[in-house]
């Protein structure tokens, strides 16, 4: 019930704006004269009503008491009907009317006097000559062409950063050079204490002299402890 009132709404502003088609309209005069609406939509049934009955002339009220607005409606309403059904029973189908043809009115034209017509020869035979028009010349445009800018090259730098090294670390690390110095020339004295031993045995054992010999084992104690 609800969703067909309010299609019935929707086809009554249509209604009211000229915008429905035969079948519309009867279903509309059918809902209204066969179902009970709220008040605010009695007007349009009373209207419908009124066109149901033929929209009799010279009566007044078609309900008990229709309010202003709704005698505004039928009136207008009907007077559009009356002016369409006028147009079609007036004029025959096909044609248009025809406008009333107008009378040709005399136009009084007053003579122009001889010296006039001589003094207005004689003013345009003293204008200058007209001048040529010349016509304007085409004005080449000149059209910026874009070139693009060379590319640029970016070169880094390699820029190491700066490390401060603090005085007690530089202290340190010259004791312990100086720890690694002595040790090397304490092995280097050694290394040449051993090189002169070496050559003093060859040099023995080039001379002839036999370390196993009991005979001379007071010499060869006396070379060994120098050796060692």
């Amino acid at each position: 019930m609800t969703n067909e009132f309010e299609h019935i709404k929707q086809l009554t502003r249509r209604f009211m704006d000229g915008q429905t088609t035969i079948e519309e309209e009867a279903r509309l005069a059918s809902y209204y004269r066969t179902h009970d609406v709220p008040r605010e939509w009695r007007v349009y049934k009373e209207m419908f009503a009124y066109f149901d009955a033929g929209m009799p002339l010279g009566q007044d009220k078609v309900a008990a008491c229709p309010s202003r607005r709704a005698r505004r409606v039928w009136l207008a309403v009907a007077a559009a009907a009356a002016v369409a059904l006028l147009m079609v029973m007036v004029l025959p189908r096909g044609e248009a009317p025809e406008a009333p043809v107008r009378q040709p009115v005399a136009m009084n034209v007053e003579p122009v006097p001889a010296d006039s017509a001589e003094s207005a020869e004689a003013d345009t035979s003293d204008l200058p000559p007209a001048r040529p028009v010349r016509k304007p010349e085409r004005r080449r445009v000149s059209r910026y062409r874009y070139k693009p800018a060379p590319p640029k090259v970016y070169l880094a730098e390699n820029v190491v950063p700066e490390t401060r090294v603090p005085a007690d670390s530089i202290a340190a690390a010259e004791r312990l050079l100086a720890e690694k110095l002595r040790a090397i020339e304490a092995v280097s004295e050694a290394l040449l204490r051993d090189v002169g031993t070496l050559n003093k045995v060859k040099a023995l054992e080039m001379a002839g002299v036999n370390y196993n010999d009991g005979q001379d084992g007071g010499d060869g104690a006396s070379y060994a402890g120098e050796m060692y």
